[in-house]
């Protein structure tokens, strides 16, 4: 546990934000949470077992983007959802499963929190699918249940079509439920969407 302390405190240099790309995941680790840091560091520990040591990347290619927050973001709290697609055929089972693990992981409600500089996210990989739920803004909070879960995938199947890569966010929330191909990059900085 030091050592993760230590690696997150080196990790958390700037106050800017960036987009996410998770790196390799082996099987074994389950469901993951990780954060991402706006110098392009990313933790990630998994959940499923608590034995394994958290995967930690640097991604020099990572730029800090501003995300604009505050009064300029209101406007997008009377705005609907939104569901984007990126339009990549996912594997049938690698959604099924993964989508599955996200909502038994969700159950009655589990919380997540980011810091000033990063972006927090929960998900798993199968068959090259990662399935996560991201919250897209620092220092914000967001708690996932089951319903949430399968209520972003069904909106997500009836705007991009089954099996294929998107993502939902609520109304007035930085919370993002999404399922792309391994290597995508995810939890775009920003929202309330």
């Amino acid at each position: 546990m030091h050592l993760l302390s230590t690696l997150l405190a080196l990790a958390a240099t700037t106050s800017l934000t960036v987009a996410v790309r998770i790196p390799h995941i082996p099987d074994n680790f389950g469901i993951f949470v990780g954060h991402s840091y706006d110098n392009g560091t990313t933790v990630i520990e998994s959940l499923s077992n608590s034995g394994l040591v958290p995967i930690v990347t640097h991604d020099p290619t990572v730029h800090p983007r501003s995300a604009k927050f505050g009064r300029a973001a209101e406007p997008a709290l009377h705005e609907k959802r939104r569901t984007d697609c990126w339009g990549h055929p996912l594997d049938v089972s690698g959604v099924d499963t993964s989508i599955n693990s996200l909502a038994q992981w969700a159950g009655n409600g589990h919380e997540l929190r980011t810091s000033p500089n990063t972006v927090g996210f929960v998900g798993i990989y199968v068959e090259a699918v990662v399935t996560y739920y991201c919250i897209s803004r620092p220092n914000s909070v967001g708690n996932l249940d089951s319903n949430d879960v399968w209520y972003a995938h069904n909106q997500m199947n009836s705007k991009c079509g089954q099996y294929m890569s998107g993502w939902f966010g609520w109304p007035g929330s930085v919370e993002i439920v999404g399922r792309a191909r391994e290597g995508t990059q995810i939890c775009q900085p920003g929202g309330p969407w």
